[in-house]
């Protein structure tokens, strides 16, 4: 905003985009094209036809894979060893516009902030050819094949809960899914407790999930496919803690059921 306002260009901050006084004001700039990114509101045909080119909306998957509110998240708890940046063109629809251009990169492995991260590395030679050449662009857009098309839900605070019948892949897709909000807990020993990192996950069957001491400094997290150590976790409502500061708290003996 303080560069916009710099150079002279007008600075709205409305509550609300799709009103009339908005809309007005938006006819009055006689744009050639408007760009909205990880913009949750939802715009309407007044809003985002008045642009001549209309508006486009980056957006942080490949499109059709992921419409909606959470791509990055949805794309790491699925296992999608691909992503992406889309730039569409906004309709009426859930992300279901034209696509204007799109940047595909691997994201196996990373966390939530990395693929963030790589998508903002990308998207900016991506506008930086579309402000270019706007109408071009507009003039080469290319319709979704609604066949591939998949949807994702927000994300909850409960979203990243740690049941009995969780996977230790499930977990550790979550893990970097769901960081830095709204992370992975689990309700066990009495308390809901926020693991913080996992390391060495092991592949085994387990008879119960539990969250048990193993030997005088190993926090195992044990799940019904294989089990993992903790190297970190918080109590709710207090700070985050090492592994050995929370077992120096805890019986020298200990497996509780994750509830």
């Amino acid at each position: 905003m303080a560069v916009a306002r710099a150079r002279g260009v007008p600075v709205h901050i409305p509550e609300r985009v799709s009103v009339p006084e908005v809309e007005a004001a938006l006819a009055e700039l006689r744009l050639d094209f408007a760009l909205v990114v990880a913009f949750g509101q939802l715009l309407k045909p007044s809003f985002f036809q008045v642009p001549r080119l209309g508006t486009y909306n980056l957006h942080f998957s490949l499109l059709p894979r992921w419409r909606g509110a959470s791509p990055v998240p949805s794309a790491i708890l699925s296992g999608d060893a691909q992503s992406g940046v889309t730039l569409q063109k906004i309709n009426e629809g859930l992300d279901t516009g034209e696509v204007a251009a799109q940047v595909p990169f691997h994201i196996a492995g990373l966390s939530a902030p990395q693929v963030f991260a790589e998508s903002l590395r990308h998207a900016l030679p991506l506008l930086e050819a579309f402000f270019a050449d706007p109408d071009g662009h507009a003039a080469r857009l290319v319709p979704q094949d609604a066949a591939g098309a998949t949807v994702c839900r927000k994300i909850h605070k409960d979203s990243g809960r740690i049941l009995p019948t969780t996977t230790l892949q499930e977990t550790e897709r979550k893990l970097r899914a769901f960081d830095p909000w709204p992370g992975i807990f689990l309700q066990a020993g009495g308390s809901r407790l926020r693991i913080a990192g996992l390391e060495h996950p092991v592949s085994e069957p387990a008879d119960a999930p539990v969250l048990e001491r193993a030997g005088k400094k190993e926090l195992r997290l044990r799940l019904v496919d294989g089990h993992a150590r903790v190297t970190s976790l918080q109590r709710e409502g207090k700070r985050e803690m090492s592994t050995q500061e929370f077992l120096n708290a805890c019986p020298a003996a200990f497996a509780w059921p994750i509830e």
